[in-house]
């Protein structure tokens, strides 16, 4: 079966977040401060993935960020950023993100590589409210003796709508904040224009120099 097209949005998205330097930027700000304190982020790096199918392909933006911990520069993990394209909230997320999981350590078991910690980041761009919740959330009508043996997924939920002003201009990248405006106001072309003036006055144009 023919891959899906992206749309134009789900391009923007992923074009945003294909340059490190950005990308960067946005994990300093929104992954939690007790997570991102261990990574040496000048270690990050875009990792193409071979095994994610056409099926996956449709939920996930084919980034996957490989990044060393400051402990131990031959460590690594690897941050998983999941795109929902979506406008509305996906109940199946955390059975596609599982999917990826475990698809990723079989592979390297399969090569004899050592398994890698994968930090899954769901970021939400629809206009509904979601709680993504829990696997036991989506197998219902079980009692809970039989549910304790579910599989746990953690993951960081980021929610584009929540993202405060104060928050957005934190970024440290005046690109990654002006690609997140955008997506966050594409509805709203007049409050895009008005938030565009502010990013721009507040930070530097890289390049500029």
């Amino acid at each position: 079966m023919a891959k899906r097209p992206r749309n134009i949005h789900d391009t923007f998205v992923r074009e945003s977040f294909s340059d490190p330097v950005r990308a960067v930027a946005f994990f300093k700000e929104f992954l939690p401060s007790n997570l991102a304190q261990h990574f040496d982020f000048e270690t990050l790096a875009v990792i193409k993935e071979s095994y994610i199918n056409e099926t996956l392909q449709e939920h996930f933006s084919d980034l996957v960020f490989g990044v060393s911990l400051k402990s131990d520069i031959s460590v690594k993990t690897d941050v998983v950023l999941l795109f929902e394209h979506k406008s509305s909230p996906d109940q199946n997320v955390l059975f596609q993100v599982g999917h990826y999981m475990f698809a990723h350590w079989t592979k390297c078991l399969a090569e004899n590589r050592k398994p890698k910690p994968i930090i899954p980041v769901i970021y939400y761009q629809g206009t509904r409210s979601w709680k993504v919740g829990d696997l036991s959330d989506l197998i219902k009508n079980h009692p809970k003796e039989i549910k304790k043996y579910l599989p746990e997924v953690n993951y960081i939920f980021i929610d584009l709508k929540t993202i405060s002003k104060d928050h957005l201009l934190n970024i440290q990248n005046s690109m990654m904040a002006a690609a997140i405006l955008a997506q966050q106001w594409r509805i709203n072309p007049a409050k895009l224009q008005e938030d565009f003036e502010r990013i721009f006055r507040l930070f530097p144009v890289e390049g500029a120099n």
